[in-house]
């Protein structure tokens, strides 16, 4: 492979096939490296037979970037943490044979070390790196496993063979300042710019998030909350007011237990809804509602938060009006703009979306502007400009 003048970039992605915010932060990144005239790489576990495919989805241009798949150990039951080191160990043995000289982490609970002379992590959320009450044996293992890792690091942990780190949230920079000991830069994830467009306003509530399985301390979109919510408002539905819920599919069985919930309620599903619908319903969506980390603790359980919330920034680009549940990364992306909602109880939500959906059109005129303006904050070419000026000067004003 013949490399450009500017250098080889390599982008550690997580499986893409999740479509999510994660997965559209590698892939930008990559975009951006690739125009900036680097020879630009995506790695990632999980086959892709069509890179065209996601950049279809993410409306982004791939052209001329290359992917290779990260071959995967197979499950080892009890030794889970041995085959994690031994995965990234052949991960790390792929990448340097590429010789980059540009090396970007986007994958959550990544320890590779870093793999090139300008190296950066994007931290989603940082894992915990012990874990606390091991004892006897168990405690060995693990052990055992943290040295092996640094030996692959050459004696280093992870952390100090990295140049940078960066923070998808200031939610997120706290608790990697907790628990890594690193003070990242706060580089929000890049956000498509919607538009209003020349659709009429509908009476309809929109929430974008993954369709998957509850577990407990993890990430969940609670679509399940809103349904609930929704069911109560029995007023606005006989006023024509609609739920839409859309997103990817992780679980056929989730979305078929929330589908069981809404019988009888004015509730639509669009799973794995193409960027183009996603876009009309953006557009045509009156409030955008967000509820993940609504019934977890912000404090036990910082993890299963939403980080940023890439969804709540797209639907303000329309001009919807957010209503965010009251914590982490969302609460902050909405800060301070007027007439979205930080709620902290489903009545909350419910009394806000009633006060919106009967306001002055003329005042909502004015409150959709105010969210567009803010969202525009987090654009692409925003993302792009701070990247490359980090990348090239190690800070993140030029």
């Amino acid at each position: 492979m013949v490399v450009s003048d500017r250098g080889r970039a390599v982008v550690l992605a997580p499986m893409l096939a999740a479509r999510g915010g994660a997965e559209r932060v590698a892939l930008v990144a990559a975009e951006t490296l690739k125009a900036a005239g680097y020879d630009t790489v995506i790695v990632a576990p999980g086959q892709v037979d069509d890179l065209g495919a996601y950049a279809d989805y993410f409306g982004i241009d791939l052209d001329g970037v290359a992917y290779e798949e990260l071959p995967s150990v197979g499950r080892m039951g009890r030794f889970e943490a041995l085959r994690t080191v031994i995965e990234e160990l052949v991960w790390a043995r792929i990448v340097r044979s590429m010789q980059p000289d540009v090396f970007l982490t986007c994958m959550y609970g990544a320890t590779l070390p870093g793999l090139a002379e300008r190296s950066l992590y994007y931290i989603h959320f940082p894992h915990q790196l012990t874990t606390p009450g091991l004892t006897g044996l168990r405690a060995r293992y693990v052990s055992w496993t943290q040295y092996a890792r640094r030996l692959q690091n050459r004696g280093s942990d992870f952390r100090a063979t990295y140049t940078s780190f960066l923070a998808n949230s200031r939610f997120t920079a706290s608790h990697a300042r907790q628990r890594w000991g690193v003070d990242p830069y706060v580089l929000y994830p890049p956000c498509c710019g919607v538009g209003a467009g020349r659709v009429w306003r509908q009476p309809s509530i929109l929430a974008v998030g993954r369709f998957q399985d509850r577990q407990p301390g993890h990430p969940y979109k609670n679509q399940e909350a809103l349904i609930v919510a929704f069911r109560a408002m029995a007023d606005l539905h006989a006023e024509g007011w609609q739920l839409h819920l859309a997103g990817s599919v992780g679980s056929e069985a989730e979305l078929a237990r929330l589908r069981e919930m809404s019988v009888g309620l004015p509730v639509a599903f669009h799973p794995n809804a193409s960027l183009e619908e996603l876009h009309t319903l953006y557009r045509e969506s009156s409030v955008y509602w967000h509820a993940q980390g609504f019934g977890e603790s912000h404090l036990m359980a910082p993890q299963s938060q939403e980080h940023f919330g890439i969804t709540t920034v797209e639907a303000m680009s329309a001009g919807a009006i957010a209503m965010v549940y009251d914590t982490a990364g969302p609460a902050e992306v909405v800060a301070d703009v007027p007439g979205t909602v930080r709620w902290t109880s489903l009545e909350e939500l419910r009394l806000a979306t009633r006060n919106i959906a009967r306001a002055d059109p003329t005042d909502m005129a004015s409150l959709r502007r105010a969210a567009q303006r803010r969202a525009a904050e987090f654009s692409e070419a925003a993302f792009a400009t701070r990247l490359l000026t980090l990348i090239e000067t190690g800070s993140p004003r030029s």
